[in-house]
């Protein structure tokens, strides 16, 4: 009560694999630190 919306799950899928695993940690240490792509946000 009162506390802002939950987050979907759906959000840490950052690959849009499917689901979330390893390979989402994966893909946002490789944009954070080795340039890679951004995560998809759509």
């Amino acid at each position: 009560k009162g506390g802002p919306a939950p987050v979907p799950p759906q959000s840490a899928d950052v690959n849009k694999s499917g689901s979330i695993n390893i390979l989402d940690v994966t893909h946002i240490i490789n944009y954070l630190y080795k340039g890679g792509p951004p995560p998809d946000c759509s």
